[in-house]
């Protein structure tokens, strides 16, 4: 579903003028790139795996795949869990297009080795969008400036205002995502006291408790 990925978030390709943003007019542009190529490989013989279907099988899978893939675009998210519990449509597409968007923001729901080493890399890849587009002149994406972002309130808000909320519809559906729940909470756990042990000591200069009250963590938007 991320197929031929640039490294590059859909706000870039907008700002920059890409060719992809024209190309798709500004909408779910990475998105459609990654539907496209899809099917660009599929047409060819070599790799249709779809062959041995029928011509109205092949158009299903088609309008399936497109539909599953273009729900990955992370603005779509209400969209996603709204059609989750409608009952005006069969349930078996709106769940394949939020199993696909849970599999795209699956990293805080992995074991913490596993989502740590992930979100390292993926800061990285943030960063290098920051660091273009301060070259370009552009405003730096928010998440995106070396300078100012934090890994760990990051990844909580990430988790707090994207995952969590995910994975707990799936779970009323398919009960085995509970197990990413409780990734999902241990990875915020650890988060959180990564933070705190990295707050400066408390002033010592007043004997008023109120001043040895540490402020609240405040919690970023979803990337």
């Amino acid at each position: 579903h991320d197929l031929d990925h640039p490294g590059r978030n859909n706000t870039f390709l907008i700002n920059t003028k890409h060719r992809l943003a024209l190309r798709y007019n500004d909408i779910s542009v990475l998105e459609n790139w990654h539907a496209y190529a899809l099917w660009t490989i599929l047409d060819q013989p070599v790799t249709d795996i779809f062959a041995p279907l029928s011509q109205e099988q092949r158009q299903i899978m088609r309008r399936q795949t497109i539909s599953a893939i273009l729900a990955t675009d992370i603005a779509k998210q209400n969209e996603v869990m709204r059609d989750l519990f409608s009952t005006e449509c069969d349930l078996k597409i709106p769940l394949l297009r939020g199993l696909l968007h849970a599999a795209d923001v699956s990293n805080p729901a992995k074991p913490w080795h596993i989502s740590r080493t992930w979100s390292d890399r993926l800061l990285d890849e943030f960063f290098d969008q920051g660091d273009e587009e301060q070259l370009l002149g552009l405003p730096i994406s928010p998440h995106m400036d070396r300078a100012s972002t934090n890994q760990g309130t990051l990844s909580i808000g990430f988790i707090d205002h994207i995952v969590l909320p995910l994975y707990k519809a799936l779970a009323t559906i398919h009960s085995p995502i509970k197990l990413c729940l409780h990734h999902l909470e241990r990875n915020r756990t650890i988060w959180t006291e990564m933070i705190l042990t990295t707050l400066p000591p408390l002033s010592s200069s007043s004997n008023d408790d109120t001043n040895n009250v540490s402020p609240p963590l405040s919690l970023p938007p979803s990337p």
